[in-house]
């Protein structure tokens, strides 16, 4: 379960723009060049604790993982902006056997890769594929969890602020996210400085994994942070997003299970 929600899926809803902010505007758009290419190293850092049938499970801190990932714009046309996306390192830091666990899982990650076709706002308007290696780490998808930030379709200016409200699913669970961003500043080379709110709630549902079927009576998960995007680069040039989740389930084969789990990301370009 990652805190952050996908990035890469389609935004069927379409962002309400709250509050334009101060003059001067602009209309602010994506447009790399085609053949662009941008390296960006990703790392997590996670914390979880557990309890089962009342009894409260030592915290377990993660080690905390990196990845490299690098893209590559394709021919830019009027159904979009294509690109490609590509593991290319990862690196597991800490000692022991859960260390060297899920170094040996997250390695097989490396070559993993996908392709999508974004528009100028940065909203997915094609089908996206991901090439998954047998037996890798967490879905890439999941892990690039809200660096894709969407720009408004008006005029606006820094203070500006606008809302998507939308329905995902988020490790087998339905979940309704609402998420805001607010621009915060623009920097002289013409990046934006973009603050982030993720707030993503889910009603009581039955989900199956692995054969057991298990009850969520509760799912709460919110996270803020902030990302600096430029307009000729698809991901963020740097980003540190902070946030944590709480699920409680239930199940015949295990009763009451409790699960709350911090997170943060932090990206920077290469």
């Amino acid at each position: 379960m990652t805190v952050l929600l996908l990035a890469l899926s389609a935004f069927a809803a379409e962002p309400v723009l709250l509050q334009p902010g101060q003059a001067p505007h602009a209309v602010y758009r994506y447009a790399p060049s085609a053949g662009a290419k941008q390296t960006v190293e990703m790392r997590m850092d996670m914390k979880m604790s557990m309890s089962m049938a009342g009894m409260d499970m030592p915290p377990m801190d993660v080690p905390s993982m990196v990845y490299t990932l690098e893209t590559t714009t394709g021919s830019v046309s009027e159904k979009g902006i294509p690109y490609t996306y590509e593991v290319v390192g990862t690196t597991v830091e800490g000692e022991g056997p859960v260390a060297d666990h899920m170094r040996k899982d997250l390695g097989k990650m490396v070559g993993e890769r996908g392709e999508v076709v974004v528009s100028p706002r940065g909203e997915v308007v094609g089908e996206q594929t991901t090439e998954l290696q047998p037996g890798s780490g967490p879905n890439l998808e999941n892990e690039l969890g809200n660096l894709s930030l969407i720009l408004p379709e008006q005029a606006v200016g820094v203070g500006a602020t606008w809302k998507l409200e939308q329905d995902l699913v988020d490790g087998g669970i339905a979940v309704h996210q609402k998420t805001s961003w607010t621009l915060s500043g623009v920097r002289p080379d013409g990046a934006l400085v973009i603050d982030i709110v993720v707030e993503t709630t889910a009603e009581e549902q039955e989900i199956t994994n692995q054969g057991i079927t298990s009850k969520i009576v509760e799912f709460a998960s919110s996270s803020k942070g902030t990302s600096v995007v430029h307009p000729a680069k698809l991901l963020p040039v740097e980003s540190k997003v902070s946030g944590s989740t709480t699920v409680v389930a239930e199940s015949q084969m295990m009763g009451t299970m409790k699960t709350a789990m911090t997170q943060q990301i932090v990206l920077a370009e290469k």
